[in-house]
C-alpha cells in the first residue's frame, strides 16, 4: 500500500519541524529538542506504517543453525551435523537430519529455557 498524498505532506514537515528544532537547539533554546523528539517520532511512525522490513528468503534456517551451534556447541557435535549445519541439505538423507537436529533444537530449548543468557 502506497502513502497518500496527505501522509507524505506531513512527513515532510515533520522533517522541516526536525531541521528548525536542530537550528532552536543550536541557538540555545532547549524547546527544540522536544520538537524534535515529536517530528522524529513521527517520521518514524510513518516508515514503520508505509515501509515495513522486508522478509528475507532463508533466514529461518540461518536462525536455527546459529540457535543450534550455541546451544550445543561446535565441538560436541558429529562430522555429519557440522556438514548439515555448513551445507545446504540437498539429500533426502541430510533433510531427514536436518529435521532431527531442528528437533534435538527443541528439545535443547526446553531443557535450557534461558539459553540467551549462557555464554558458550
Amino acid at each position: 500500500m502506497r502513502p497518500t498524498k496527505k501522509a507524505q505532506f506531513w512527513v515532510f514537515v515533520s522533517l522541516a519541524g526536525a531541521g528548525f528544532s536542530y537550528y532552536l537547539v543550536d541557538k540555545g533554546i532547549p524547546q527544540g529538542l522536544f520538537l524534535g523528539y515529536i517530528c522524529i517520532l513521527n517520521v518514524g511512525k510513518y516508515i514503520e506504517k508505509n515501509y515495513p522490513p522486508r522478509k528475507r528468503k532463508g533466514d529461518m534456517k540461518t536462525l536455527w543453525r546459529d540457535e543450534y551451534i550455541r546451544l550445543k556447541g561446535w565441538e560436541s557435535m558429529t562430522d555429519i551435523q557440522r556438514h548439515v549445519l555448513t551445507k545446504k541439505a540437498k539429500s533426502s538423507a541430510m533433510k531427514r537430519q536436518e529435521a532431527a537436529m531442528m528437533k534435538e533444537l527443541r528439545e535443547l530449548k526446553s531443557k535450557h529455557p534461558y539459553h540467551q543468557s549462557l555464554v558458550f
